[in-house]
């Protein structure tokens, strides 16, 4: 997946010429200080795109469960992101926290959300290349990943799923899943309290049904 960053630098108001003056690169910079510069220098943008844009993918495509609508949904939350960049407060210093409940909401409402941004994503929109063999790679690794996880976690609640989804497979810290969730630190703890026991007395119980199989 690559950044379309053609229809982000079309956005920009003319006149703007990039600022980056000092010796630190991209990669030295952390989402925070890249969201700032990206004012001025939509390059910046484009490294924190490269940096999340598997992880919204992943999110977008475990929601939706189909790949052509996930790619679609990581676009709007992406064009969201730029539009809101001069609001939005990162924090933790990552921008993921706050993309993941972007890409959360959108997917929600994926059929919904793409009516509103077609028109935007059309005229901001370059021409759209085949597929990379790295791309149709993520593709296949985040289809098994996610029947592996379906089947783990079909008779969750929604909000135990989204516990699942953010803190056990993505990996993010409960402050960090407080933030894409928009609930208290605490609340995420007794969910993910909750979850944990009702995913250890699956695993028990398929546990007994193998052994009493064999």
């Amino acid at each position: 997946m690559t950044f379309p960053l053609g229809r982000f630098k079309n956005m920009e108001p003319g006149g703007r010429d990039r600022t980056l003056f000092t010796v630190r690169t991209y990669d030295e910079l952390d989402d925070v200080e890249l969201w700032e510069l990206s004012a001025k220098d939509p390059e910046a943008f484009g490294e924190i795109f490269r940096r999340h844009a598997r992880s919204v993918y992943a999110i977008c495509f475990w929601r939706t469960g189909d790949a052509a609508m996930a790619e679609d949904v990581t676009s709007i939350v992406f064009l969201e992101a730029w539009r809101r960049r001069d609001v939005v407060v990162l924090q933790k210093r990552s921008a993921l926290p706050w993309l993941l409940g972007v890409a959360m909401h959108t997917s929600r409402n994926a059929t919904r959300s793409l009516r509103r941004y077609t028109h935007a994503l059309a005229r901001l929109d370059s021409p759209r290349n085949f597929p990379s063999e790295d791309t149709l790679i993520d593709r296949l690794d985040a289809e098994i990943s996610l029947n592996m996880v379906n089947a783990i976690v079909r008779n969750l609640s929604e909000q135990e799923r989204e516990i699942v989804l953010l803190v056990f497979w993505s990996g993010l810290s409960y402050e960090a899943t407080a933030v894409a969730l928009g609930v208290p630190v605490g609340t995420v703890r007794s969910r993910v309290a909750r979850t944990r026991r009702k995913l250890q007395l699956r695993l028990d119980h398929d546990d007994r049904v193998t052994k009493e199989a064999t």
